[in-house]
């Protein structure tokens, strides 16, 4: 059995959750839609790790440089990724605001209607913050990908579905996230049950970012592909 190599490659962030820019091996310049989809399966570590992403491939003679203002370097993503540890983001999706207003307004409006409405269908919390949450992932990233084609002209770049296999590399940030979501699934196992709509609204919060840290871009970390795919493999 021959063993995988796995090559780094150069890599580049786009204004975008699902998006990110990368040269392959063989120089061949892509955007990468590394969003999971909506496959529940896709969100195992087993599945993930052997997970082929969509790619758009952009043609060598053409000029980015209408946009290529949007990418973001390595070294500018690590620093935007420790501003977020800082409390920066969180801060923003939180504090004063309007994502602050509308959470709190939704907290008003919502307090007993929402407690009232689980008891009655039975519905256990913990269920509706998973599906909610995965709603809100879901959601998110399709408003990330109509926003990147009004900046981007993908539809000119030529579509290769499951062409490449990809695999960061970061382990403090990676364990860090391994260590945010096993805490957020006990806080679930705890707390999942207690019909409160403001624990209700934190868990949900708290697991979609969960899922934003875990299925998202890791901009922190190095960016490998396999040696065996990309464009000059994708017959085979």
């Amino acid at each position: 059995m021959v063993k995988k190599k796995w090559v780094r490659i150069k890599w580049c962030g786009l204004p975008s959750i699902r998006y990110l820019f990368i040269v392959m091996p063989d120089g061949q310049r892509a955007i990468v839609d590394h969003w999971p989809g909506t496959n529940i399966f896709n969100y195992l570590p087993i599945v993930r790790k052997r997970r082929k992403f969509n790619v758009y491939l952009i043609p060598n003679e053409m000029d980015i440089s209408e946009w290529e203002k949007y990418l973001t370097s390595e070294l500018d993503m690590m620093s935007s990724a420790t501003k977020a540890l800082t409390g920066t983001f969180l801060a923003r999706i939180l504090g004063v605001g309007a994502v602050g207003t509308v959470m709190i307004g939704l907290l008003n409006l919502f307090e007993k209607p929402l407690d009232t409405t689980l008891k009655f269908f039975h519905i256990p919390p913990s269920i509706f913050i998973v599906i909610s949450s995965f709603l809100m992932w879901v959601i998110a990233n399709f408003i990330s990908k109509q926003a990147i084609q009004k900046k981007i002209p993908l539809e000119r770049f030529e579509l290769r579905r499951k062409l490449i296999q990809l695999k960061f590399k970061d382990f403090i940030f990676s364990a860090g996230i391994g260590i945010f979501v096993i805490g957020i699934i006990f806080l679930l196992l705890a707390l999942g049950n207690n019909y409160n709509t403001n624990g209700i609204v934190v868990l949900t919060i708290l697991t979609w970012l969960g899922l934003f840290a875990y299925a998202g871009i890791l901009r922190t970390a190095d960016l490998y592909i396999l040696e065996s795919t990309g464009e000059s493999n994708a017959g085979k």
